[in-house]
């Protein structure tokens, strides 16, 4: 039993640490197939920390193409520097499971994204089974999100991808996002975020990270299984 326990974190570290090799150029918001394998890791909707000369990765869903089952992984990659070679990948410090979080640990505030734009979380209001309201909102961007299972969810229940969603998110709807009476600037993160679109939002610490679930083409809107993009934003200390 130990033999096949270690080989399974060795297994699980090869994993990551080709998918960092693979998907960390940070040119595509997607997420990639490992070549040779059927795991598609996606980054994009995990939570990414620099911290000193590590990089700390929370949260980062692996999917088995094959059987759709989701497996989620915290992992730190660490660094060394010289001035002959720069930067250069030192080893893998952890890769561990993620804990189970709770969808109901959303901290309100205000939060920026990468490139200064302003968002405010409000709420919570009580609403009827224990769920809790918030509302994010900034920029030509609004969601109403609700915590709770996705089962029975009063935004997105009736929604055929509820089945493929995890309930360590809050889910909710984009009430104001993209659309041809709405100005986004450009230079937006959330300049594509359909209206009625499905979005996730996960607490870590002071990072809140928005997954989007929907994309609308030629006026057609479309859920998926797993993230098409993410943004992660920064709160700001009061």
């Amino acid at each position: 039993m130990k033999t096949l326990i270690q080989q399974t974190q060795k297994n699980s570290l090869k994993l990551f640490f080709m998918a960092f090799i693979a998907l960390t150029g940070f040119n595509n918001a997607f997420a990639e197939l490992i070549p040779g394998t059927d795991y598609s890791v996606h980054f994009e909707s995990g939570n990414i920390i620099g911290t000193g000369r590590s990089i700390n990765m929370h949260h980062i869903p692996v999917i088995d193409t094959g059987t759709g089952t989701t497996t989620f992984y915290d992992i730190s990659f660490e660094f060394t520097y010289t001035p002959a070679t720069g930067l250069e990948f030192n080893r893998t410090s952890s890769a561990a499971l993620s804990p189970l979080l709770s969808s109901s640990n959303l901290i309100p505030g205000t939060y920026k994204d990468e490139t200064g734009y302003t968002f405010v979380l409000d709420g919570p209001s009580s609403l009827p089974n224990n769920r809790l309201l918030y509302t994010l909102s900034g920029n030509a961007f609004s969601t109403h999100i609700i915590t709770g299972s996705v089962y029975g969810h009063p935004d997105i229940g009736g929604r055929a991808i509820i089945d493929s969603l995890s309930d360590t998110l809050a889910y909710g709807l984009i009430a104001v996002g993209y659309g041809q009476d709405t100005y986004i600037p450009n230079g937006y993160l959330l300049r594509y975020w359909p209206t009625n679109g499905i979005v996730g939002l996960r607490q870590t610490g002071n990072t809140l990270t928005i997954s989007l679930y929907s994309f609308r083409d030629d006026g057609v809107m479309t859920d998926y299984s797993s993230p098409k993009l993410g943004v992660t934003l920064t709160r700001v200390p009061e």
